[in-house]
Protein backbone atom coordinates (compact mmCIF):
# COMPACT_ATOMS: atom_id res chain seq x y z
CA UNK A 1 0.00 0.00 0.00
CA UNK A 2 1.44 3.54 -0.72
CA UNK A 3 1.66 6.14 1.47
CA UNK A 4 -1.49 8.12 -0.47
CA UNK A 5 -3.15 4.99 -0.10
CA UNK A 6 -2.64 4.45 3.69
CA UNK A 7 -3.42 8.16 4.29
CA UNK A 8 -6.86 7.54 2.37
CA UNK A 9 -7.70 4.23 4.24
CA UNK A 10 -6.81 6.29 7.71
CA UNK A 11 -9.24 9.34 6.65
CA UNK A 12 -12.26 7.04 5.73
CA UNK A 13 -11.66 5.14 8.81
CA UNK A 14 -12.21 7.96 10.92
CA UNK A 15 -14.86 9.32 9.52
CA UNK A 16 -16.00 6.03 10.01
CA UNK A 17 -15.70 6.45 13.70
CA UNK A 18 -17.35 9.94 13.75
CA UNK A 19 -20.40 8.27 11.83
CA UNK A 20 -20.94 5.48 14.55
CA UNK A 21 -20.35 8.10 17.11
CA UNK A 22 -23.44 10.44 15.40
CA UNK A 23 -25.48 7.36 14.80
CA UNK A 24 -24.68 6.63 19.02
CA UNK A 25 -25.83 9.79 19.68
CA UNK A 26 -29.05 10.08 17.98
CA UNK A 27 -29.78 6.34 18.81
CA UNK A 28 -29.97 4.91 15.24
CA UNK A 29 -29.12 1.73 14.68
CA UNK A 30 -28.90 1.73 10.96
CA UNK A 31 -27.37 4.07 8.60
CA UNK A 32 -28.39 3.81 4.55
CA UNK A 33 -26.99 6.33 2.38
CA UNK A 34 -28.27 6.35 -1.15
CA UNK A 35 -26.44 9.99 -2.42
CA UNK A 36 -23.33 9.15 -4.35
CA UNK A 37 -21.35 12.07 -1.98
CA UNK A 38 -22.80 10.22 0.99
CA UNK A 39 -21.97 7.02 0.02
CA UNK A 40 -18.50 7.95 -0.59
CA UNK A 41 -18.03 10.10 2.18
CA UNK A 42 -19.10 7.18 4.64
CA UNK A 43 -17.18 4.24 2.98
CA UNK A 44 -14.43 5.76 0.44
CA UNK A 45 -15.42 3.43 -2.36
CA UNK A 46 -15.39 4.43 -6.09
CA UNK A 47 -18.70 3.99 -8.50
CA UNK A 48 -20.56 2.67 -5.99
CA UNK A 49 -24.05 3.55 -7.85
CA UNK A 50 -24.82 2.40 -11.71
CA UNK A 51 -25.02 4.93 -14.26
CA UNK A 52 -28.76 6.24 -13.51
CA UNK A 53 -29.43 5.22 -10.14
CA UNK A 54 -30.62 8.38 -9.26
CA UNK A 55 -29.55 7.90 -5.71
CA UNK A 56 -33.10 6.03 -4.73
CA UNK A 57 -31.43 3.06 -2.95
CA UNK A 58 -28.60 2.65 -0.55
CA UNK A 59 -25.18 1.67 -1.57
CA UNK A 60 -23.47 2.26 1.74
CA UNK A 61 -24.91 0.76 4.89
CA UNK A 62 -23.41 1.56 8.03
CA UNK A 63 -24.05 -0.62 10.89
CA UNK A 64 -24.33 0.65 14.87
CA UNK A 65 -20.70 -1.40 16.33
CA UNK A 66 -19.88 -2.59 13.23
CA UNK A 67 -15.87 -2.52 12.17
CA UNK A 68 -16.53 -1.34 8.45
CA UNK A 69 -19.67 -0.06 6.08
CA UNK A 70 -21.48 -2.87 3.98
CA UNK A 71 -20.98 -1.61 0.08
CA UNK A 72 -23.73 -2.52 -2.53
CA UNK A 73 -22.26 -2.50 -5.70
CA UNK A 74 -22.61 -3.68 -9.05
CA UNK A 75 -18.88 -2.72 -9.42
CA UNK A 76 -16.85 -5.35 -6.94
CA UNK A 77 -13.41 -3.63 -8.31
CA UNK A 78 -12.55 -0.84 -5.88
CA UNK A 79 -13.92 -1.27 -2.43
CA UNK A 80 -11.33 0.00 0.14
CA UNK A 81 -9.36 -2.69 1.25
CA UNK A 82 -9.86 -2.18 5.20
CA UNK A 83 -13.44 -2.76 4.41
CA UNK A 84 -12.71 -6.24 3.49
CA UNK A 85 -14.32 -8.74 0.93
CA UNK A 86 -16.91 -10.21 3.54
CA UNK A 87 -18.75 -6.62 3.29
CA UNK A 88 -19.34 -6.39 -0.56
CA UNK A 89 -22.95 -7.54 -1.42
CA UNK A 90 -24.58 -7.62 -4.60
CA UNK A 91 -27.88 -5.13 -4.49
CA UNK A 92 -31.16 -7.27 -3.84
CA UNK A 93 -33.57 -4.83 -2.17
CA UNK A 94 -35.33 -8.08 -0.59
CA UNK A 95 -32.10 -8.83 0.93
CA UNK A 96 -31.75 -5.61 2.17
CA UNK A 97 -34.72 -5.65 3.89
CA UNK A 98 -34.32 -9.25 5.25
CA UNK A 99 -31.25 -8.15 6.67
CA UNK A 100 -31.87 -4.57 8.17
CA UNK A 101 -35.19 -6.85 9.72
CA UNK A 102 -32.99 -9.48 11.31
CA UNK A 103 -31.13 -7.20 13.32
CA UNK A 104 -34.63 -5.86 14.50
CA UNK A 105 -33.29 -2.50 14.61
CA UNK A 106 -35.51 0.17 16.70
CA UNK A 107 -34.09 3.82 14.42
CA UNK A 108 -33.16 3.81 10.75
CA UNK A 109 -31.55 6.95 9.39
CA UNK A 110 -31.39 7.30 5.46
CA UNK A 111 -30.79 10.29 2.86
CA UNK A 112 -32.79 9.75 -0.22
CA UNK A 113 -35.37 6.65 -0.72
CA UNK A 114 -37.20 5.42 -3.94
CA UNK A 115 -41.00 5.07 -2.71
CA UNK A 116 -40.88 1.04 -3.60
CA UNK A 117 -37.98 1.01 -1.30
CA UNK A 118 -39.37 3.03 1.78
CA UNK A 119 -42.67 1.38 1.15
CA UNK A 120 -41.45 -2.20 1.64
CA UNK A 121 -39.11 -1.08 4.59
CA UNK A 122 -41.81 0.36 6.21
CA UNK A 123 -43.85 -2.56 6.13
CA UNK A 124 -41.52 -4.96 6.88
CA UNK A 125 -40.80 -2.86 10.35
CA UNK A 126 -43.27 -1.92 11.74
CA UNK A 127 -43.11 0.38 14.68
CA UNK A 128 -39.63 1.48 13.66
CA UNK A 129 -37.88 4.84 13.97
CA UNK A 130 -36.66 7.06 11.56
CA UNK A 131 -34.34 9.42 10.88
CA UNK A 132 -32.56 12.15 8.43
CA UNK A 133 -29.31 10.93 7.38
CA UNK A 134 -28.36 13.65 5.58
CA UNK A 135 -28.39 15.58 9.22
CA UNK A 136 -27.05 12.89 11.52
CA UNK A 137 -24.00 12.97 8.29
CA UNK A 138 -23.31 16.99 8.80
CA UNK A 139 -22.67 16.12 12.38
CA UNK A 140 -19.62 14.48 11.60
CA UNK A 141 -18.38 17.05 9.56
CA UNK A 142 -19.67 16.23 5.87
CA UNK A 143 -21.00 19.18 4.00
CA UNK A 144 -23.62 17.42 2.63
CA UNK A 145 -26.83 19.41 1.94
CA UNK A 146 -27.45 23.15 1.57
CA UNK A 147 -29.33 26.33 1.93
CA UNK A 148 -32.33 26.59 1.37
CA UNK A 149 -33.82 28.61 -1.81
CA UNK A 150 -36.83 27.46 -4.05
CA UNK A 151 -37.95 30.13 -7.18
CA UNK A 152 -40.18 29.70 -10.11
CA UNK A 153 -39.13 29.30 -13.56
CA UNK A 154 -41.08 31.44 -16.07
CA UNK A 155 -42.09 30.49 -19.82
CA UNK A 156 -39.34 28.64 -21.52
CA UNK A 157 -37.85 30.04 -24.44
CA UNK A 158 -36.38 26.24 -25.31
CA UNK A 159 -38.22 24.81 -28.01
CA UNK A 160 -37.79 21.42 -26.83
CA UNK A 161 -38.05 22.07 -22.74
CA UNK A 162 -41.97 23.34 -23.39
CA UNK A 163 -42.86 19.70 -25.28
CA UNK A 164 -40.95 18.25 -22.82
CA UNK A 165 -43.47 19.94 -20.38
CA UNK A 166 -46.67 19.31 -22.51
CA UNK A 167 -46.09 15.87 -22.29
CA UNK A 168 -45.45 15.77 -18.98
CA UNK A 169 -48.83 17.61 -17.99
CA UNK A 170 -50.74 14.99 -20.09
CA UNK A 171 -49.22 12.20 -18.01
CA UNK A 172 -50.47 14.11 -14.76
CA UNK A 173 -53.43 14.52 -16.67
CA UNK A 174 -53.86 10.85 -17.50
CA UNK A 175 -52.75 9.62 -13.87
CA UNK A 176 -55.05 12.14 -12.24
CA UNK A 177 -52.45 13.98 -10.75
CA UNK A 178 -52.32 17.25 -8.92
CA UNK A 179 -48.63 17.52 -8.87
CA UNK A 180 -45.19 16.08 -8.75
CA UNK A 181 -42.32 16.33 -6.41
CA UNK A 182 -38.98 15.41 -8.01
CA UNK A 183 -35.76 14.70 -6.39
CA UNK A 184 -34.12 12.49 -8.78
CA UNK A 185 -32.00 14.55 -10.91
CA UNK A 186 -32.85 12.88 -14.41
CA UNK A 187 -37.07 13.76 -13.68
CA UNK A 188 -35.76 17.10 -12.92
CA UNK A 189 -34.29 17.56 -15.77
CA UNK A 190 -36.77 16.48 -17.78
CA UNK A 191 -39.62 18.43 -16.53
CA UNK A 192 -38.05 20.88 -14.83
CA UNK A 193 -34.96 22.17 -17.04
CA UNK A 194 -32.15 23.16 -15.08
CA UNK A 195 -29.88 20.91 -13.08
CA UNK A 196 -31.23 21.51 -9.10
CA UNK A 197 -32.09 19.35 -6.41
CA UNK A 198 -35.86 19.12 -6.73
CA UNK A 199 -38.71 20.61 -8.70
CA UNK A 200 -42.57 20.67 -8.16
CA UNK A 201 -44.72 20.66 -11.26
CA UNK A 202 -48.36 21.40 -11.19
CA UNK A 203 -50.36 21.04 -14.51
CA UNK A 204 -50.34 24.47 -16.35
CA UNK A 205 -47.91 26.21 -13.74
CA UNK A 206 -44.81 26.85 -14.17
CA UNK A 207 -42.57 24.60 -11.82
CA UNK A 208 -40.78 25.49 -8.63
CA UNK A 209 -37.48 24.58 -7.98
CA UNK A 210 -35.79 23.45 -5.01
CA UNK A 211 -32.25 23.65 -3.67
CA UNK A 212 -32.75 22.09 -0.35
CA UNK A 213 -35.18 20.41 1.83
CA UNK A 214 -37.63 22.65 2.48
CA UNK A 215 -40.92 20.50 3.58
CA UNK A 216 -42.92 23.22 4.56
CA UNK A 217 -42.71 25.06 0.92
CA UNK A 218 -43.34 22.03 -0.37
CA UNK A 219 -46.53 21.45 1.60
CA UNK A 220 -47.62 24.85 1.47
CA UNK A 221 -46.94 24.51 -2.54
CA UNK A 222 -49.25 21.11 -2.73
CA UNK A 223 -52.02 22.32 -0.20
CA UNK A 224 -55.46 21.14 -1.74
CA UNK A 225 -53.72 18.48 -3.98
CA UNK A 226 -55.48 15.16 -3.51
CA UNK A 227 -53.13 12.90 -5.60
CA UNK A 228 -49.66 13.94 -6.04
CA UNK A 229 -46.69 11.89 -7.77
CA UNK A 230 -43.15 11.81 -5.99
CA UNK A 231 -39.82 9.93 -7.42
CA UNK A 232 -37.99 10.04 -4.29
CA UNK A 233 -37.98 10.23 -0.07
CA UNK A 234 -35.61 12.32 1.78
CA UNK A 235 -36.98 11.77 5.84
CA UNK A 236 -37.68 15.90 5.97
CA UNK A 237 -40.03 15.19 3.62
CA UNK A 238 -41.43 12.02 4.19
CA UNK A 239 -42.44 13.21 7.70
CA UNK A 240 -43.48 16.28 7.51
CA UNK A 241 -45.94 15.96 3.91
CA UNK A 242 -47.54 12.76 5.64
CA UNK A 243 -48.19 14.82 8.85
CA UNK A 244 -49.57 17.81 7.36
CA UNK A 245 -50.95 16.40 4.12
CA UNK A 246 -52.83 13.30 5.80
CA UNK A 247 -55.35 13.26 3.15
CA UNK A 248 -53.25 13.61 -0.23
CA UNK A 249 -52.72 9.84 -1.92
CA UNK A 250 -48.97 9.60 -2.68
CA UNK A 251 -48.06 7.58 -5.94
CA UNK A 252 -44.28 6.60 -7.43
CA UNK A 253 -42.91 9.07 -10.04
CA UNK A 254 -40.23 7.42 -11.62
CA UNK A 255 -42.81 5.01 -13.44
CA UNK A 256 -45.10 7.98 -15.11
CA UNK A 257 -42.05 9.89 -16.19
CA UNK A 258 -39.96 6.93 -17.42
CA UNK A 259 -42.61 6.61 -19.96
CA UNK A 260 -42.81 9.96 -21.25
CA UNK A 261 -39.45 9.82 -21.29
CA UNK A 262 -39.35 6.60 -23.19
CA UNK A 263 -40.23 7.63 -26.50
CA UNK A 264 -37.88 10.62 -27.71
CA UNK A 265 -39.06 13.65 -29.48
CA UNK A 266 -37.47 14.44 -33.14
CA UNK A 267 -35.49 17.44 -30.97
CA UNK A 268 -34.30 15.06 -28.41
CA UNK A 269 -33.08 12.41 -30.63
CA UNK A 270 -30.68 15.21 -32.26
CA UNK A 271 -29.98 16.01 -28.83
CA UNK A 272 -28.71 12.28 -28.21
CA UNK A 273 -26.75 12.47 -31.75
CA UNK A 274 -25.04 15.48 -30.72
CA UNK A 275 -24.13 14.18 -27.42
CA UNK A 276 -22.80 11.12 -29.06
CA UNK A 277 -20.31 13.19 -31.22
CA UNK A 278 -19.14 14.96 -28.58
CA UNK A 279 -17.86 12.10 -26.80
CA UNK A 280 -16.58 10.46 -29.68
CA UNK A 281 -14.10 13.81 -30.48
CA UNK A 282 -13.15 13.77 -27.13
CA UNK A 283 -12.38 10.32 -27.44
CA UNK A 284 -9.57 10.95 -30.50
CA UNK A 285 -7.81 12.70 -28.33
CA UNK A 286 -7.37 9.60 -25.81
CA UNK A 287 -6.94 7.58 -29.05
CA UNK A 288 -3.69 10.16 -29.91
CA UNK A 289 -2.24 9.86 -26.32
CA UNK A 290 -2.74 6.09 -26.53
CA UNK A 291 1.13 4.39 -26.25
CA UNK A 292 3.03 2.60 -24.02
CA UNK A 293 4.17 4.12 -21.03
CA UNK A 294 1.34 5.93 -20.57
CA UNK A 295 -0.53 5.93 -16.98
CA UNK A 296 -4.34 4.95 -16.87
CA UNK A 297 -5.28 8.28 -15.05
CA UNK A 298 -3.12 10.55 -18.32
CA UNK A 299 -5.75 9.63 -20.16
CA UNK A 300 -8.41 10.87 -18.08
CA UNK A 301 -6.53 14.01 -18.13
CA UNK A 302 -6.38 14.00 -21.85
CA UNK A 303 -10.11 13.10 -22.07
CA UNK A 304 -11.49 16.04 -19.73
CA UNK A 305 -9.69 18.54 -21.28
CA UNK A 306 -10.73 17.31 -24.65
CA UNK A 307 -14.26 17.83 -23.18
CA UNK A 308 -13.66 21.39 -22.11
CA UNK A 309 -12.30 21.81 -25.75
CA UNK A 310 -15.24 20.60 -27.50
CA UNK A 311 -17.75 22.09 -24.95
CA UNK A 312 -19.08 19.65 -22.80
CA UNK A 313 -18.97 20.49 -18.57
CA UNK A 314 -20.63 17.31 -17.18
CA UNK A 315 -19.37 14.18 -16.69
CA UNK A 316 -21.88 11.91 -15.42
CA UNK A 317 -19.84 8.87 -14.88
CA UNK A 318 -15.96 8.48 -13.88
CA UNK A 319 -14.00 7.52 -17.23
CA UNK A 320 -12.49 3.99 -17.56
CA UNK A 321 -9.25 3.36 -19.25
CA UNK A 322 -8.48 0.36 -18.40
CA UNK A 323 -5.99 -2.59 -19.19
CA UNK A 324 -8.39 -5.43 -19.53
CA UNK A 325 -7.18 -8.60 -16.99
CA UNK A 326 -5.24 -11.61 -19.25
CA UNK A 327 -6.49 -13.99 -16.40
CA UNK A 328 -9.15 -14.37 -13.75
CA UNK A 329 -6.58 -14.25 -10.81
CA UNK A 330 -5.84 -10.70 -12.18
CA UNK A 331 -9.59 -10.03 -11.32
CA UNK A 332 -10.50 -11.66 -8.60
CA UNK A 333 -13.37 -9.70 -7.57
CA UNK A 334 -14.96 -10.99 -10.84
CA UNK A 335 -18.37 -12.78 -9.85
CA UNK A 336 -18.06 -16.58 -11.23
CA UNK A 337 -18.31 -17.15 -14.77
CA UNK A 338 -18.27 -13.52 -15.39
CA UNK A 339 -15.28 -12.41 -17.81
CA UNK A 340 -12.32 -10.78 -15.90
CA UNK A 341 -12.75 -6.96 -15.68
CA UNK A 342 -11.55 -4.00 -14.92
CA UNK A 343 -13.40 -0.44 -14.27
CA UNK A 344 -11.46 1.49 -11.87
CA UNK A 345 -9.17 3.83 -13.71
CA UNK A 346 -5.35 3.48 -11.57
CA UNK A 347 -1.88 4.74 -12.38
CA UNK A 348 -1.13 1.55 -13.89
CA UNK A 349 1.70 2.04 -16.75
CA UNK A 350 -0.06 0.82 -20.25
CA UNK A 351 2.26 -1.94 -21.28
CA UNK A 352 2.50 -3.06 -25.03
CA UNK A 353 -0.46 -5.36 -26.40
CA UNK A 354 -2.82 -4.62 -23.65
CA UNK A 355 -6.15 -4.45 -24.96
CA UNK A 356 -7.53 -1.07 -22.80
CA UNK A 357 -11.10 -1.07 -22.42
CA UNK A 358 -12.60 2.70 -22.31
CA UNK A 359 -16.11 3.70 -20.96
CA UNK A 360 -17.09 7.66 -20.72
CA UNK A 361 -20.52 8.63 -19.95
CA UNK A 362 -21.19 12.62 -20.61
CA UNK A 363 -24.02 14.60 -20.29
CA UNK A 364 -25.25 17.35 -23.35
CA UNK A 365 -28.13 19.96 -22.34
CA UNK A 366 -29.20 17.06 -20.32
CA UNK A 367 -29.09 14.16 -22.88
CA UNK A 368 -26.66 11.30 -22.18
CA UNK A 369 -23.91 9.79 -24.23
CA UNK A 370 -22.20 6.36 -22.62
CA UNK A 371 -19.93 5.40 -25.37
CA UNK A 372 -17.29 1.91 -24.93
CA UNK A 373 -14.59 1.18 -27.14
CA UNK A 374 -11.60 -1.51 -26.56
CA UNK A 375 -8.56 -0.32 -28.18
CA UNK A 376 -5.12 -1.99 -28.87
CA UNK A 377 -1.79 -0.60 -27.09
CA UNK A 378 1.29 -0.01 -28.99
CA UNK A 379 2.25 -0.20 -33.22
CA UNK A 380 1.97 -3.86 -33.13
CA UNK A 381 -0.82 -6.06 -35.06
CA UNK A 382 -3.48 -7.83 -32.71
CA UNK A 383 -3.39 -11.45 -32.59
CA UNK A 384 -5.05 -13.89 -34.10
CA UNK A 385 -7.13 -14.44 -30.69
CA UNK A 386 -7.82 -11.08 -30.37
CA UNK A 387 -9.26 -10.42 -34.65
CA UNK A 388 -11.36 -13.49 -33.71
CA UNK A 389 -12.61 -11.73 -30.31
CA UNK A 390 -13.43 -8.61 -32.53
CA UNK A 391 -15.27 -10.36 -35.54
CA UNK A 392 -17.35 -11.92 -32.80
CA UNK A 393 -18.65 -8.98 -31.29
CA UNK A 394 -19.41 -7.43 -34.55
CA UNK A 395 -21.32 -10.37 -35.30
CA UNK A 396 -22.88 -9.40 -31.87
CA UNK A 397 -23.55 -6.32 -32.74
CA UNK A 398 -24.88 -6.37 -36.43
CA UNK A 399 -27.61 -9.35 -34.40
CA UNK A 400 -28.56 -6.43 -31.98
CA UNK A 401 -28.75 -3.74 -34.82
CA UNK A 402 -31.01 -6.25 -36.53
CA UNK A 403 -33.07 -6.76 -34.14
CA UNK A 404 -33.73 -3.06 -32.59
CA UNK A 405 -36.75 -2.19 -34.39
CA UNK A 406 -40.51 -1.52 -33.15
CA UNK A 407 -42.54 -4.09 -31.12
CA UNK A 408 -39.62 -5.88 -29.91
CA UNK A 409 -38.24 -5.93 -26.32
CA UNK A 410 -35.20 -5.72 -24.35
CA UNK A 411 -35.43 -9.68 -24.12
CA UNK A 412 -35.29 -9.50 -27.81
CA UNK A 413 -32.04 -7.98 -27.74
CA UNK A 414 -30.81 -10.17 -25.31
CA UNK A 415 -32.00 -13.09 -27.09
CA UNK A 416 -30.57 -11.73 -30.71
CA UNK A 417 -26.93 -11.21 -28.95
CA UNK A 418 -26.76 -14.80 -27.23
CA UNK A 419 -27.99 -16.46 -30.30
CA UNK A 420 -24.90 -16.76 -32.08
Amino acid sequence: MSVAESERERMFRARHQRTLAAMAARRVDVLLLSRYANAHYASGARRVQVAGGGGGVPWVVVWAGDPAPAVYTTDLDGVPEWIGGGRLMRWDPAHLVGEIRSRAPRRIAYDLLSPRLLDMLQAALPGVEWDDGDALLRETGSKTGSDNFSGTIEKSSDPVLRDRRAKVDCAMARAGLDGMVLLKPANVRYAAGPQVPGAIVAPGRAPLLLTGDDAELVAESLSGARRVAIDRWSAPLHATLRRVLPHVEWIDADGILADERMIKLPAEIELLRRAQQLNERALEAVLEALRPGVREIDLTAVFDAALERVGVSEVLVESVWCALPKTRGEAPWAPPGALPYRELTSERVLRDGDLVAMDTGILHEGYMSDFGRTWRCGAGRPSDGERRIFDEWCEIRDRLFDACRPGNSALTLRRAALAG
